[in-house]
């Protein structure tokens, strides 16, 4: 009986993850939102997920959905660039565009 439910608990565990994954993948930038309010909403809904790589997760979701696609061009880029400089990147790009 233990084994059994142990089984069944994984396998609801599995797709908990896997629901959790695709909304994570839904996840777009806001138009109003900053690249640090969009990489907390990241970090949030990647905590249930089962990523072996959460940084390459949130790295490629901030790339792909960032308002700002000229992130997008900078991050294929910089493929050496770690997540926090793309980021450091990014916050220059919002405050430069503010100004405009």
């Amino acid at each position: 009986m233990i084994k059994k439910q142990a089984r069944t608990n994984s396998r609801h565990t599995s797709q908990n993850a896997d629901l959790e994954e695709i909304k994570f993948r839904d996840m777009s930038q806001n138009e109003v939102e900053t690249i640090d309010s969009f990489h907390i909403r990241l970090r949030q809904r990647s905590v249930n997920c089962e990523f072996p790589d959460v940084d390459q997760e949130i790295g490629t979701r901030s790339y792909g959905e960032a308002k700002h696609k000229t992130l997008r061009t900078y991050a294929i880029g910089h493929p050496g660039k770690s997540l926090p400089d793309v980021y450091t990147y990014a916050r220059a790009l919002e405050v430069s565009t503010e100004h405009i």
